[in-house]
């Protein structure tokens, strides 16, 4: 399953999304990563087919990269469901060996040595007052993004990583910085 494949769809269920990414198409040079290897020849003409439709098809498709900051800030001007309005949250194309969850100390396959593509959904980001924190990559020492793993063992737990991990997860090299910036239209209780 590529990012656009999953745009697509998202697109067919009537979802509002923007897919941001550094890689317009497939990145030949992923033949060197073991996770993409044995599917990226298969693949290839497919997946740069649907971005090469994609407009036509109504799939927004932008080049570039998102800033922990930007996806804070988009994230933040959603509305709950219980006030009817958007909600809005981002489908993250995350490298496995670097997620982590502050919360529960919990870190994804920590003996894996090769990257390790895997889809998070972001719900939420916070300011944290007072943090010091460790910046690095560009991301605002600040920040924290909360987030619904889909392969935990125990679905229903938010899991909270720093701007900093969140950076180092999902800009490591496979991921393309891919990113579904997704507008939920909700419906006030009550009015169903």
């Amino acid at each position: 399953m590529w990012t656009i494949d999953l745009a697509y769809i998202l697109r067919r269920c009537g979802i509002d999304c923007v897919f941001c990414t550094n890689t317009i198409g497939v990145d030949p040079n992923y033949l060197t990563i073991s996770f993409y290897r044995g599917e990226l020849q298969n693949d290839t003409s497919r997946v740069d087919r649907l971005f090469a439709k994609a407009a036509k098809c109504g799939v927004r498709v932008v080049k570039g990269s998102l800033s922990a900051d930007a996806i804070g800030a988009f994230l933040s001007h959603g509305r709950g469901p219980a006030g009817g309005g958007t909600l809005r949250a981002a489908i993250v194309l995350v490298d496995l060996r670097y997620l982590t969850c502050k919360r529960c100390l919990f870190k994804r396959n920590p003996f894996r040595f090769a990257f390790a593509g895997h889809y998070i959904l972001v719900t939420r980001c916070t300011t944290v007052c007072g943090a010091g924190g460790t910046g690095g990559g560009g991301s605002s020492p600040g920040l924290e993004f909360y987030y619904r793993d889909p392969s935990s063992s125990v679905s229903a737990r938010e899991c909270v990583i720093s701007a900093a991990d969140f950076d180092r997860a999902r800009q490591s090299y496979g991921t393309d910085e891919d990113i579904l910036l997704l507008n939920i239209p909700c419906v006030a209780k009550g009015n169903n």
